[in-house]
């Protein structure tokens, strides 16, 4: 029976990684096309398209593993844990997916200056490398360890915080009430804010993996 619980709990983890990697693949394809100024980005689309199914299919392993182990204390709290973290992974393939067809708007249309891109490209790059901790985490038994790769994601959605508030003030932030803000402008905006929202997604993973490793209150 053992043996069965740690085969199903390894497939879970594989599946978990193999999601966050789609994250991470699309979101580093979406950044050399902004470096190369080649704004065609279906590509990088399509890397997400398979992550709501496996989302799915995690989730009913996570349902059916309680139904036949009934697990308790700590394992008990690791799936309750995965079926809130395969939720987290849909909004982050969600805001990614939201955030490079509209920018891909934006960046063929001439909205943003070159200063602005430059801070979106490091935006981006905070975005790729909280998900590459969350991948660390998910692999890692070891709970120090678990520690610093989770306060270098905060770190990483401090700086992404940042930048954003930098670029929200050089877009809208100096405009009078009476002047016109263009919808493109708006929505290029928005857009950027979906991206800076995936670090925020990288760290609510990392507080339900700490949850699951060491406890305390979701």
């Amino acid at each position: 029976m053992l043996k069965n619980y740690r085969k199903k709990l390894d497939d879970i983890e594989l599946n978990l990684v193999s999601m966050i990697e789609n994250i991470i693949k699309s979101n580093k394809c979406m950044l050399e096309s902004i470096k190369r100024k080649n704004y065609e980005m279906d590509d990088c689309q399509n890397r997400l398209k398979s992550i709501d199914d496996t989302a799915q299919k995690v989730d009913n392993s996570v349902l059916s593993t309680l139904a036949l182990f009934s697990p308790e204390a700590k394992d008990l709290r690791e799936l309750v844990a995965i079926l809130k973290i395969t939720n987290e992974i849909s909004r982050a393939k969600s805001n990614i997916q939201k955030y490079g067809f509209e920018l891909q708007q934006a960046l063929v249309k001439g909205i943003l200056e070159e200063s602005l891109i430059d801070k979106v490209i490091t935006l981006q790059e905070c975005s790729i490398k909280s998900f590459e901790y969350v991948s660390m985490m998910i692999s890692s038994d070891d709970d120090e360890l678990s520690q610093k790769l989770y306060n270098a994601i905060i770190a990483e959605e401090d700086k992404a915080d940042e930048i954003f508030s930098i670029i929200d003030q050089a877009m809208v932030g100096g405009i009078e009430k009476t002047e016109h803000i263009s919808l493109e402008k708006i929505n290029s905006l928005k857009s950027i804010r979906k991206l800076e929202k995936v670090t925020d997604r990288a760290v609510g993973i990392a507080e339900l993996i700490m949850f699951a490793q060491t406890g305390g209150e979701l």
